[in-house]
Parts: structure tokens; sequence; C-alpha cells
């Protein structure tokens, strides 16, 4: 049983659309938090797709994080759970 996800990550402009079957979950700051926030999520079964911004373009860019649509709710809960909301930004 293969209990690995999908954790993809692009570089490009942070606003980039929602992969087919995905929808914005939240958004970070940096880099930084929205690697640790995307390594917990898949090491507990969380599909999720991460845009970085182009640093050359966009150095203060925010980082944004997409995960399959029928995960949403248990990857929120996740995040409350290990107490990663403070490296978020929210979107809704």
């Amino acid at each position: 049983m293969n209990n690995q996800s999908n954790t993809l990550s692009t570089t490009g402009s942070s606003s980039q659309h929602a992969p087919d079957g995905y929808i914005l979950l939240l958004s970070t700051p940096n880099i930084f938090g929205m690697d640790l926030v995307a390594k917990n999520l898949q090491m507990n079964g969380i599909d999720a797709v991460c845009f970085y911004p182009d640093p050359v373009e966009l150095r203060d860019g925010a980082s944004t994080l997409f995960v399959k649509a029928e995960q949403k709710e248990q990857a929120s809960v996740m995040l409350a759970s290990l107490d990663l909301i403070d490296f978020t930004i929210t979107n809704g």
C-alpha cells in the first residue's frame, strides 16, 4: 500500500491558476514557510501543488499552495493540529 502523496513545486508567478482538481488553500510569505507547510502536509497524506514566486521578478512575493478539493478540510485540520498556521497567509 503506497501512502506517498505528491507535492509538486513550480517556480513562476505565485498567482498561477489551480491545476485541475485542486483549489487554493493558503499562501506563505516566503519559500521557507511553504517548504515547512508543504512537507508536513505531504508526510500526512495530502496531495499538494506549490507555486513559488520568481526570485528575480517578485523578490517579496508570496508562495501559494493548492490541495485536492476533497482534501481541503483535512489539510486545514492538519495544519491547525501541527500548529503551522503561524507560517501561513490564509485565503478565505
